[in-house]
Order: structure tokens, then C-alpha cells, then sequence
């Protein structure tokens, strides 16, 4: 009887876990929309969903496009969180004319349904070989422009500078990273869960954020792993529940062979650490003081590693000037990243990236 009754009571879990995530996802949804959507189909059959904000008419006339890219578990809602509070729309209010790509599965691009033939089996490779040339492409034949100026965050800034090692780096006429990691050592206590789930086709991290979301403003410990510790209070619901979608176990599994390693290399061989000295662009890269996700010093390597000879290295956080603490989320959404981080964004992409800039 007893084995009946923990049945029960585990297929009742199994169908409230869902259901309380999709309630709380719908109380705390965003629904904010780009000037358009483009979508475009990869090599492999994958549609991609790409975010277009247009500068208004008065706006100054910039040069190059620019092209936005979420990290690992994210979506492009964490380039336009709200009016006041969106990368893409305060560059796009300067004239800049802004794309943000949802890579596959995440966004408003392809899913992975019940009954497709498609499964969670992608990697950081599929990213790079395929996602990331066919945003690159879509962004320069939109715009009819020879380069664009690649932003990412986190694993965006990964493929960005994986990206610039190939021929796809005369295609951009600058690279910015914030908060990416250049070496993925910190990763190693994530290991321990490897067992756990190599048997797993995904990671449910939207479902697990949307249900924790009512109280992720009150515990302190699930703020500093989020990287949100200073949200404004209203908003620590609003990016648990909308600015993550699920992981793919395959990509999972090889960060957690990267940090065995100690070496980020492609399923295809690419040392990408090595192949930095191959980046000749501008580059920018900025860091959050308090990111426990990705450390300072794990930004600043990849600045130490690019061959670029106009480079710049920030980290934001109360010792180095900023007025609050800086995780992994808030360079985007924080509390006062309007006022301390999209003027830098902005500055690079409008003067600096054009003449030598020495690191700070």
C-alpha cells in the first residue's frame, strides 16, 4: 500500500510542478515586443528568432548594425527587461539599429516539442557553427552592411570570441563581452552533479525559476546564484520567471568537460583560449565585482589573450566606482545599469572603438 500511495503522490507532484510553473510564469510574464521579428532558418533546420529595435528618425545615423546575443539558459529578454531597463533601447534611442537573437530553443525561437523529431541535443558547437554565422549573415543582409558590432553576454560572449577566430571576424567591425568567462575552472563544484544527470535530455531551468520566483527578492542566497542581488524589489519575480528557458544536457555536460579539462575546446577540436591571439578587432569586455558565476579574473583573461591592440577591461562594483554590488544578470537589468553601464556600452560603440584604448 505504502509503495501505491508514494505513486500517488509522486505523479501529483510531477503534474503541480508544471502547472504552478506556468501559472507563475503567466502572473509575472513579460510581454514586450521588438519593431520586428525576423526569422531565419540555419543550415541544419533550426528557425531562429531575430529582435529588431529601429532608432527613431532623429536619432543620430550610426555606422554599423549591432547584434545581441543571451547567454547559457538565457533569452533576449534580458536585452529589453523594461522601458527603462533595455540595452536595445537605449542603443536604439542613439540610432543604433539593434538585433538580438534568441538562439534555438530559447526565446522566441524553434522549441522542442513532444511529438518533433528535433530532441535537446545540442552543444556549444551547434551554437557556433550554425546559429551564430546564420544571425550574422540574417543581421548584415538586413541592414545591408558589411559589419556589425557583436555584443554577448555570458556564453554569448563566448561564441563571440570564438566566432571572431574564423572568417566571420571581417565580418565585425567591433566585439564587447560582458560578463564571459574566458576559462571555466569555477565550474568544477557543478561536477559533483554530473551523475545526476547524464541520463537527462534537459535541464527544466524556466520551470525551476518560475517557481521559485515569489521569493527570489527574499532569499539572499538565491539572489548572489542568480546574479541579481541588485534588482529594484519589484523586478527579482519578473527575471526569475521570464529572462531563462531550459538547457540541453549535451551543452551541460560539456561545460563540465571544459572545467575537468581545464580547457575550452570545441566537439571539433578548436581550442578557443589559444586561438584569442587571432583577434585583431576592437574589443571590449566588462565584468561584474561581486559575479560569482564568472569572476572578474575570468574576464579579464580573454582581454589579457586577445591579439586586438585596442582593448578595454571594466569591471563594475562599489570599489570600483559604481554606486551597488554587480552580479552576473545585473550589468543588464540592474537597479542602476541604465545610469553606469549603457553610457559605456554606447561610448565604446560611438568613439572609443575606433582609437586605442588601454585597459582599466
Amino acid at each position: 500500500m505504502w509503495l501505491l500511495k508514494l505513486i500517488l503522490y509522486l505523479a501529483v507532484l510531477a503534474a503541480l510542478l508544471p502547472l504552478t510553473a506556468y501559472v507563475l510564469g503567466r502572473i509575472f510574464k513579460i510581454d514586450r515586443r521588438a519593431d520586428v521579428i525576423h526569422y531565419l532558418k540555419t543550415p541544419d533546420g533550426w528557425f531562429l528568432a531575430l529582435h529588431e529595435y529601429r532608432p527613431p528618425a532623429e536619432a543620430p545615423k550610426r555606422g554599423y548594425p549591432v547584434l545581441l546575443c543571451h547567454g547559457l539558459g538565457g533569452n533576449h529578454v534580458g536585452w529589453d527587461f523594461q522601458e527603462d531597463l533595455s540595452v536595445a533601447r537605449y542603443l536604439a534611442s542613439r540610432g543604433h539599429r539593434v538585433f538580438s537573437l534568441d538562439l534555438r530553443g530559447a526565446g522566441d525561437s524553434e522549441k522542442v516539442g513532444f511529438l518533433e523529431r528535433k530532441r535537446f541535443a545540442w552543444n556549444f558547437d551547434s551554437y557556433l557553427r550554425q546559429d551564430v554565422p546564420t544571425a550574422i549573415d540574417g543581421v548584415l543582409r538586413i541592414a545591408a552592411a558589411e559589419k556589425l558590432h557583436w555584443i554577448g553576454h555570458s556564453m554569448g560572449g563566448m561564441l563571440g570570441y570564438s566566432v571572431a577566430q574564423t572568417t566571420y571576424m571581417d565580418k565585425l567591425a567591433s566585439y564587447t563581452a560582458v560578463s564571459s568567462p574566458g576559462n571555466v575552472e569555477h565550474f568544477k563544484p557543478l561536477l559533483v552533479a554530473r551523475p545526476l544527470i547524464v541520463h537527462l535530455r534537459r535541464i527544466y531551468l524556466r520551470w525551476i525559476t518560475q517557481i521559485i520566483s515569489p521569493v527570489m527578492g527574499r532569499l539572499k542566497f538565491l539572489r548572489a546564484w542568480s546574479g541579481t542581488e541588485n534588482l529594484r524589489p519589484e523586478h527579482f519575480p519578473l527575471a526569475a520567471a521570464n529572462c531563462q528557458d531550459d538547457i540541453p544536457v549535451t551543452l551541460m555536460l560539456q561545460f563540465g568537460d571544459w572545467a575537468a579539462n581545464g580547457r575550452v575546446k570545441t566537439a571539433d577540436g578548436q581550442d578557443l583560449i589559444e586561438g584569442l591571439q587571432k583577434i585583431t578587432i576592437p574589443c571590449c569586455f566588462y565584468a561584474g565585482e561581486n559575479d560569482i558565476t564568472v569572476p572578474p579574473d575570468s574576464v579579464r583573461c580573454i582581454h589579457d589573450g586577445v591579439g586586438s591592440a585596442n582593448k578595454m577591461f571594466h569591471v563594475f562594483g562599489p570599489s570600483h566606482g559604481s554606486k551597488g554590488p554587480y552580479g552576473h544578470m545585473t550589468p543588464l537589468i540592474g537597479r542602476d545599469a541604465r545610469d553606469e553601464v549603457y553610457p559605456l556600452l554606447a561610448a565604446w560603440l560611438e568613439e572609443k572603438y575606433q582609437s586605442t584604448v588601454s585597459a582599466s
